[in-house]
């Protein structure tokens, strides 16, 4: 193929550029691929930082429950203990070991 018949192809070394329409092109799916790639970037630190919220939320809530719930199970310990002591003849039915 001669040079003047086609402007694709280097008339001294025979390898084909890219036309200037096809750099426009690779020049604009660039500028997507780094927006597209800048806002899902933007994306995942939004959805890290709001799973970072709810993360101490729910740390901050068992923080506050467990005193509560060792309170009732106290309680609850207690109340069967002693209806196991009422119900129980007076001779322990477990010897002691």
């Amino acid at each position: 193929m001669s040079p003047s018949v086609c402007r694709t192809w280097c008339a001294t070394c025979a390898s084909r550029r890219a036309p200037p329409e096809a750099d426009r092109e690779q020049a604009a799916y660039e500028r997507g691929r780094l927006d597209g790639e800048k806002a899902l970037n933007e994306r995942l630190m939004q959805q890290r930082n709001e799973l970072l919220e709810l993360q101490q939320g729910v740390l901050k809530s068992l923080q506050q429950a467990v005193p509560q719930v060792m309170r009732d199970c106290e309680q609850a310990l207690t109340a069967l203990a002693s209806k196991w002591r009422k119900s129980s003849s007076p001779a322990c039915r477990f010897p002691p070991k």
